[in-house]
């Protein structure tokens, strides 16, 4: 069997032991989900007499960086869509939007493993809820003793 680099390589030759040729396409799809269960189907033209099989098949499922909701790899930095609350950066990641906290549920087993919780009053940046966490304050709003706004 010839090596294939891409989705337009295929392989024209008996791979399958039998007397006549056989296609073989190497097919490449990248499918957002959210979903705890995956089914693969696949179907044959109803003008299509030959046998058909799979060879070489793999599943590749990336569970995403918690603070992502969809993803095209398991990094933080690899994120497709965010979470309510969170805007996508340019840079793929996802960054609560103003005013809003990133909190994440460890070892996460249901979705959402991250939500976006509000600041105390006045912050326009934080690390938590607390009054003293703000890291930037909302327009009007000043810094005054420990960190709150």
């Amino acid at each position: 069997l010839t090596a294939m680099g891409n989705e337009d390589d295929y392989y024209y030759g008996s791979i399958c032991q039998g007397a006549g040729n056989e296609n073989t396409f190497l097919v490449d799809e990248e499918i957002d989900h959210t979903a705890t269960t995956i089914t693969i189907e696949y179907s044959a033209s109803p003008s299509f007499s030959q046998l058909w099989g799979f060879s070489h098949v793999g599943v590749y499922i990336y569970r995403c960086d918690p603070t992502c909701f969809t993803c095209s790899g398991p990094a933080a930095n690899q994120c497709k869509s965010c979470y309510a609350l969170a805007t996508l950066t340019t840079s793929s990641t996802c960054v609560c939007n103003d005013n809003y906290y990133a909190v994440t549920t460890s070892n996460c087993v249901s979705l959402p493993c991250t939500v976006c919780t509000i600041c105390s009053v006045g912050c326009k940046t934080c690390t938590a809820g607390s009054s003293t966490s703000c890291l930037s304050c909302l327009t009007d709003y000043y810094f005054y003793i420990n960190k709150v706004c």
